[in-house]
């Protein structure tokens, strides 16, 4: 994920050419969203994320390019290649992350986004 990232994020509106395996990059970006999450953060008996609970966001509460929109480009790019191989996966990762970020929103450890999440209805 990193070297995606870091060579590809410039380009927001295409997927970058380097993504060859979809297998790949799915299995990559889950490892990587995995490391974003607290330690506490509770999984099912398959290892997915549960929503539900609450959590310590400070790691993914970072502003700029390097937060919330580097998360949102890269799942973004998934969600451009995805096919019937990583699907199953893909739509899970999507709710996984709209939930944390709903949760993020409603957190008292993330004031920015709390402050305008009445306006946004998260």
């Amino acid at each position: 994920m990193g070297h995606w990232l870091r060579v590809n994020r410039r380009v927001i509106t295409k997927v970058p050419e380097v993504i060859v395996d979809e297998a790949v990059y799915a299995s990559q970006w889950r490892l990587w969203w995995a490391g974003l999450q607290p330690s506490g953060r509770s999984r099912d008996v398959n290892g997915n994320f549960l929503s539900m609970g609450s959590a310590e966001w400070d790691l993914l509460k970072v502003p700029g390019k390097n937060g919330v929109l580097t998360l949102l480009v890269s799942l973004s790019w998934w969600c451009d290649i995805s096919t019937a191989v990583t699907e199953r996966d893909r739509k899970a990762a999507v709710s996984d992350v709209a939930w944390v970020l709903g949760s993020m929103a409603h957190s008292d450890s993330c004031g920015v986004l709390r402050r305008y999440a009445p306006f946004y209805h998260i």
